[in-house]
């Protein structure tokens, strides 16, 4: 038992070591005084977990950072979209989102951006070349009633 007065040494915490960090490309909008729809990639350092692919996506899913919004890059992806499961195969990816995914209030071109955002951030992977996008796991032909295509698996060419 140790009196008040006596002077207890505890071992010093070992210091932690600092998390694993890898660099992934993520693409967001850049929408131009003219109404264009751009697509611009960052370099953004995300924990190196064991699913590389589903750490980007999800890191894309959560937006842009406070210094990439002050860049003026947005995500056309809806808020609350979530990756429900993501595999690869034979160089595709099948990537299922939930019910989110396919409501964009941006019409269109909106579709077409959140599209685009995916493809091109998926296919920084050089194993994959393409990417099939499911809902709830079901693969639809559209994604929207304006008629983005998403019935095969596609490509930075298709898009």
């Amino acid at each position: 038992m140790t009196r008040p007065d006596e002077v207890t040494s505890r071992p010093e915490p070992a210091a932690r070591p600092a998390p694993r960090t890898r660099d992934s490309v993520l693409h967001f909008i850049r929408l131009t005084d003219d109404g264009k729809v751009n697509l611009e990639s960052v370099v953004r350092k995300i924990p190196a977990g064991s699913a590389p692919m589903t750490d980007t996506l999800n890191a894309l899913l959560a937006g842009p950072a406070a210094n990439e919004e002050e860049k003026g890059l947005r995500s056309l992806i809806p808020p609350g979209t979530l990756l429900l499961s993501a595999a690869v195969r034979d160089g595709i990816a099948y990537l299922s989102f939930d019910e989110h995914f396919r409501f964009n209030s941006f019409g269109i071109e909106g579709f077409r951006g959140q599209v685009r955002q995916v493809v091109f951030t998926v296919t920084e992977f050089p194993t994959i070349t393409a990417v099939q996008i499911l809902i709830n796991g079901n693969r639809l032909d559209y994604l929207s009633p304006e008629g983005v295509f998403i019935g095969k698996p596609l490509g930075r060419e298709s898009l």
